[in-house]
């Protein structure tokens, strides 16, 4: 048992340091552009930032070879929080170099609330997935139905009133949340919208975010101190204006982030129908995802709208807001690729009335070097696994 845990230990240390080391060299290009523009350092940020879920592969692929060389099969419940604890400690480094702010209590409860949620789901469709039989029976009905109805409950945020507070021990908080709340009742004179919740949420990462299911809105600690009053009200009205929207969108959006569980038929599919089954279940799944995110973009234009017809005569506040926040955050100002849900930052400031004061930047680049590495390796990683 001593050695089986030194084994496991060893594992997370080399991933963490794998991690550690990918990170380092991903993030050389964005280093050597210090003293840039914003927008071109973004940009370069956000390749890096990609490469951080290619190394995620690898780590995944190469430790799962290597627990299997060293222990044998051991369980998922076993492998998987070591990949993970090896996988985010080595993020660490990499995620205060981008931003400072992160302290390690702070980094270390939002990336335990993310895996919670994600790892959440990720297992209910794993756990269907493996135990969905040939033909599908009552019992495999039933599964099914407790599975989406839990990533339903997952995904609307409906749990959420049940870990936010509205009240804060600390007095800049207990302040920032009043400056929060006064920010939405203005709003609300303008939108007519009165959300049940506001919260505050405490985090170096500068955002803003509306949840119809419990009509409630979000600000993080950070926006709030990036925005003036007049650019949060901005944002508020954006966000205000997607709790208005009909239950059939928001039902819509809601299936369109539950669309992975589409996978969990891949066994029966195949029993029925055969390969082919399997590639028309795909395909059902990228054209609905296609539709859905088109439905998705459309609301966010609205909410835009809404947004830049609130300010009135001052509509380049909300562009102005807007800038702030992908500054802060270190987003590019254009996305790679038409899928996105947002549209271009520099695309919402043109249509707000606001000509960029930088010209448009180009697209970032998909992969960088240590991302195809990662790739390579993973690749080589899961054909060890398969090699019998």
């Amino acid at each position: 048992m001593m050695i089986l845990a030194f084994q496991l230990a060893a594992i997370a240390v080399g991933c963490a340091f794998f991690t550690w080391l990918v990170m380092h060299w991903a993030l050389v290009p964005w280093r050597r552009s210090a003293g840039q523009h914003w927008a071109e350092r973004a940009r370069l940020l956000w390749t890096a930032r990609r490469t951080a879920v290619w190394c995620a592969l690898a780590c995944a692929s190469l430790g799962m070879f290597t627990v299997w060389k060293w222990a044998g099969d051991l369980p998922p419940y076993v492998t998987i929080p070591v990949l993970v604890a090896g996988l985010m400690l080595g993020c660490f480094p990499y995620s205060r170099e981008i931003e400072p702010r992160y302290t390690f209590g702070t980094w270390a409860r939002q990336t335990a609330w993310q895996l919670v949620v994600q790892f959440g789901l990720i297992g209910i469709g794993i756990g269907l997935l493996v135990s969905m039989p040939d033909v599908m029976d009552a019992a495999a009905w039933g599964r099914v139905a407790a599975g989406f109805g839990i990533s339903a409950l997952i995904l609307s945020g409906a749990w959420l009133p049940l870990v936010m507070r509205a009240k804060h021990s600390s007095a800049d908080l207990t302040s920032m949340q009043e400056r929060l709340e006064r920010i939405t009742a203005e709003a609300g004179q303008v939108s007519g919208v009165r959300p049940r919740h506001i919260w505050l949420a405490r985090t170096p990462i500068p955002n803003a975010a509306a949840l119809p299911f419990v009509n409630a809105v979000l600000f993080t600690t950070r926006a709030m101190e990036v925005l003036d009053d007049d650019e949060c009200r901005a944002i508020m009205l954006h966000e205000m204006e997607h709790l208005t929207e009909p239950l059939s969108v928001r039902l819509t959006r809601l299936f369109g982030a539950m669309g992975f569980l589409t996978f969990v038929f891949v066994n029966p599919v195949l029993h029925a129908w055969g390969g082919l089954g399997v590639v028309g279940l795909f395909a059902v799944f990228v054209i609905l995802q296609r539709l859905i995110n088109l439905l998705r973009r459309r609301m966010e234009h609205r909410a835009d709208h809404a947004a830049i017809g609130g300010a009135g005569e001052t509509s380049p506040v909300y562009a102005r807001a807007l800038e702030k926040l992908y500054e802060a955050g270190q987003l590019p100002a254009v996305m790679p690729g038409k899928s996105m849900v947002h549209p271009h930052l520099y695309d919402r400031m043109v249509q707000a009335g606001v000509t960029p004061d930088f010209p448009r930047p180009a697209a970032p680049a998909r992969f960088s070097r240590p991302g195809l590495l990662c790739l390579a390796l993973a690749a080589t990683g899961y054909v060890m696994l398969l090699w019998p």
